[in-house]
């Protein structure tokens, strides 16, 4: 005669002094564990509120990512031309014939590639802004940042010459160059 397992002894054993009966060994011992239906729900529920929290906070994120990436364009490229003013004395090199660096006249489209969009470069991912000089004169610029989304609540960025700085959209000033 073979003896039981000592395990199953023991389960017996307790079994017995809380009243009630043994569980046989084996699988039909174990009972499946899950999930409820509303245990699924709840914890859709709440995946659902973090989303929706979460959603518009990081694409208001990217946005002011994406104006301070067009702002260091305009800078950038307010950098170049004062580089060409410094030069030849004139942001269009009207003076070609007295200063030989300065043989090319400069138009408003002849920005370098790399400074024609933003983020600048070549790599440096989605464009967001297209960068252009609006007015270009022998001794000012208005060099402009036009979002490719139309919904951007700044609208337009504005550089001057001078250092004067805009926006076209209802944010106004304040909201859309603190960053």
């Amino acid at each position: 005669m073979s003896m039981p397992h000592p395990s199953c002894a023991i389960r017996a054993t307790r079994a017995a002094l809380v009243g009630g009966t043994a569980r046989p060994p084996g699988p039909a011992r174990s009972r499946q564990r899950g999930l409820t239906l509303v245990e699924i729900m709840v914890s859709v529920v709440i995946v659902g509120i973090l989303t929706a929290v979460a959603i518009p906070g990081y694409q208001d994120y990217i946005r002011r990512a994406a104006r301070s990436d067009a702002q260091l364009t305009l800078q950038q490229v307010s950098s170049w031309l004062e580089r060409r003013y410094a030069e030849c004395n004139s942001y269009i090199r009207i003076n070609a014939a007295s200063n030989p660096p300065c043989t090319e006249v400069l138009a408003a489209s002849d920005l370098p590639a790399e400074l024609k969009r933003s983020p600048s470069g070549s790599g440096g991912g989605t464009k967001r802004y297209d960068v252009t000089i609006s007015s270009l004169a022998a001794q000012s610029y208005t060099l402009q940042a036009v979002p490719v989304d139309s919904n951007d609540k700044c609208g337009t960025f504005e550089l001057t010459s001078v250092g004067v700085r805009s926006v076209t959209g209802p944010l106004g000033n304040d909201n859309c160059w603190r960053r």
